[in-house]
């Protein structure tokens, strides 16, 4: 996705070449698919050009821009998140 001036829009520096979640290894059923939605959404927002083009299936439907990557889904319990939280935020990852 590009601006009027064809900058990436993205609060990133640079364009991302891996993404990863990371989450609480409590959570389960509505909860864990809860987190999940809000994340995306908040990932999808603060970094649009992180969506695909429009994909074409096979009945020739339209999909909006799907995400061109597999996003992986990791889980721990919550003290690790806190750690792992402190030490991205030490080396300026992206949060």
């Amino acid at each position: 996705m590009h601006n009027a001036n064809t900058k990436f829009l993205t609060v990133l520096e640079e364009i991302p070449t891996r993404c990863t979640t990371v989450m609480d290894s409590n959570l389960s059923g509505s909860l864990l698919a809860n987190a999940i939605a809000v994340i995306a959404l908040t990932v999808g927002k603060r970094h649009p050009v992180l969506l695909g083009e429009p994909l074409v299936d096979a009945s020739g439907e339209v999909h909006p821009g799907l995400i061109p990557t597999d996003i992986p889904m990791l889980c721990t319990d919550a003290e690790a998140l806190k750690e792992l939280r402190k030490a991205a935020l030490k080396k300026a990852v992206m949060l």
